[in-house]
């Protein structure tokens, strides 16, 4: 199965923000934020059952060489990411945002 990802407003400006931030530090490393993140989602998309969840029906896909984690849950067929999450945040903060 083959799962449509999609990332909500708020996901997207998480994703926006840190590629932004790493790209202050270093350019490259910005563009590599991004595409170890393309890999998370397309690894989402593959498998979308084989992260753990995190609370309740939400999942937490981490993110290779960056300290993030995707927060996801799906419906049908379908994994709407709810937040991209720096792993020193607390780990309920995004449970405030619209879903």
């Amino acid at each position: 199965m083959t799962a449509n990802v999609i990332l909500l407003a708020a996901a997207e400006a998480d994703l926006t923000d840190a590629a932004d931030w790493y790209g202050r530090y270093r350019k490259s490393l910005g563009a590599d934020f991004l595409l170890c993140v393309e890999e998370t989602l397309d690894r989402i998309a593959h498998h979308p059952l084989s992260h753990p969840r995190s609370a309740g029906q939400y999942r937490k896909a981490l993110v290779h060489r960056f300290p993030f984690g995707v927060v996801y849950r799906m419906v049908s067929n379908d994994a709407y990411v709810v937040a991209i999450q720096h792993s020193s945040r607390h780990p309920d903060a995004w449970r405030g945002r619209s879903q």
